[in-house]
């Protein structure tokens, strides 16, 4: 796994997020206040099963690729 990949994955990340807000602005504003009221504890779990689920995926690709 080289700067590059990772490079590359960051730049995705962003294109993502930022077609997110260009095509549904609306809706991010909505998840958005839905979020602000889950307990922390929700989005604790919520962000380690992500972080977990986004290393994995991403080590699976980089011994694919």
């Amino acid at each position: 796994m080289d700067i590059g990949t990772i490079l590359t994955a960051l730049a995705l990340v962003a294109l993502i997020e930022g077609a997110m807000f260009a095509l549904a602005p609306g809706g991010m504003k909505r998840a958005m206040l839905e979020i602000i009221d889950l307990p922390e504890e929700t989005l604790r779990q919520v962000g380690l099963v992500l972080a977990a689920l986004g290393a994995a995926g991403f080590c699976a690709l980089a011994l694919l690729l």
